[in-house]
């Protein structure tokens, strides 16, 4: 499709030529693009070297992690080593100290019986062959070690041992009585005889200690034993004597090792028994005062309650005295009360109760009474005015006598040998 421009004149023209490129914008262009390559080869370049880095680096960390395990597991692995071999160095030590002691004791015995009776002498005159003699003592002195043996099974299992502890002494002081006797017929001092009868005594016995150390380890991984009490030092004793000797107790009893922790234990009940003591003190003696302040509340309510009855006896007295004094004939006018002509008129005023005042009256005196006896508070005039319904003035003036006259009666109940 050819696109045509139209001029203004309306002639169509052919469309203009395409620009070509000059030669210095073509080799722009190639350096430009070569440099672009540049960049993205060297940018490649440097991705790949630092990936490169960065294997470089996790290699070497993983080769350390490595070394570091092996390190460790061959740490671990010597430090296993040398325990069990501790262990297992400590097992033979206990091993060669108990052959040591039991065994090499049993041995020591057997070796005097054999002696004995392989011996052709004048003294004794056995003369046995050795395998006579050896089987003889062997059976001789195991015998007290047969009944250890199941006096220790049974002191393991929790039975009681003392008869087969008893018969095992029994048995082996025999035998080494009869070890004794081979070495000094006449039974005088002798270094072989006292050794091998020894020996045949201390079997059974040193079989004894191995098996309640046994038994003491198995009640203490169960917690069935005592723990050690604690060691108090010697300046302590001497210082502290009562206070040491009580710590002692109370850690025995509750099975405490430490001495700081049995000292501040007895000391805190200590100062827990004094502040027990100060508080029953203070709480005997707040009830006391709890008992007085009750006492003179009942004293004062019943004198309230007395002077409310008094008052309303006086009241009632009062207000029947008024109404007669309403009731009776007025008196003649004397003619000294009459004003004097062109003077003031100044009557001479009586305060009389009206009705209206008598019946406030009333009114009031039962407000006051129920505040009195039900309340157990004073009104005021106010109150007073508002139950009677009268004026504040008149209110007022009734609290005031009531009041006077209740203070005064309390005065003279609480006071008996003074005046109100």
């Amino acid at each position: 499709m050819t696109t045509t421009h139209e001029r203004v004149n309306g002639t169509a023209t052919a469309p203009p030529a395409p620009h070509r490129p000059s030669r210095a914008e073509r080799l722009a262009a190639d350096a430009a693009a070569r440099a672009e390559a540049d960049r993205i080869r060297d940018e490649a370049k440097r991705d790949r070297a630092r990936r490169d880095e960065e294997w470089a680096a996790e290699r070497e960390q993983l080769r350390q992690d490595r070394k570091r395990t092996r390190k460790t597991s061959s740490a671990t692995a010597r430090s296993e080593r040398v325990t069990a071999w501790q262990a297992r160095l400590q097992k033979w030590w206990h091993a060669f100290v108990l052959v040591g002691a039991i065994v090499g004791v049993n041995v020591v015995a057997v070796v005097g019986q054999v002696t004995a009776f392989s011996a052709s002498t004048e003294a004794n005159g056995f003369g046995w062959s050795p395998l006579q003699a050896i089987a003889t003592a062997a059976v001789i002195e195991t015998i007290a070690i047969y009944v250890g043996w199941h006096a220790h099974t049974a002191l393991i299992e929790g039975d009681s041992v003392m008869r087969l502890r008893v018969t095992s002494y029994a048995i082996a002081l025999g035998v080494g009585a009869l070890n004794y006797y081979h070495y000094a017929p006449d039974w005088r001092f002798d270094d072989q005889a006292v050794m091998f009868g020894g020996a045949s005594v201390l079997s059974p016995w040193l079989w004894a200690m191995h098996s309640r150390h046994q038994h003491r380890q198995a009640l203490r991984e169960q917690g069935l034993i005592d723990p050690r009490a604690p060691k108090f030092s010697a300046l302590r004793w001497l210082l502290w004597r009562s206070e040491t000797w009580t710590a002692l107790r109370w850690a025995v009893r509750y099975g405490e090792q430490s001495p700081v922790a049995s000292i501040l234990a007895v000391q805190a009940e200590e100062t827990t028994a004094e502040t027990s003591v100060l508080l029953d003190r203070t709480r005997d003696e707040v009830t006391a005062a709890q008992a007085a302040l009750i006492r003179a509340q009942s004293a004062a309510l019943a004198v309230l309650d007395e002077v409310a009855d008094e008052t309303r006896t006086e009241t009632e007295n009062e207000t029947t005295h008024e109404v007669e004094i309403k009731v009776s004939p007025e008196p003649a006018e004397s003619p000294v009360d009459l004003p004097a002509e062109g003077g003031d008129e100044t009557p001479n005023e009586t305060e009389i109760e009206t009705p209206d005042e008598t019946r406030a009256t009333d009114a009031m005196w039962r407000h006051w009474k129920t505040s009195v006896e039900v309340e157990r508070r004073i009104p005021t005039g106010a109150e007073l005015a508002v139950a009677g319904n009268c004026s504040p003035q008149y209110g007022a003036k009734k609290a005031r006598e009531w009041k006077a006259e209740m203070d005064g009666r309390i005065r003279r109940a609480l006071l008996p040998g003074k005046k109100a």
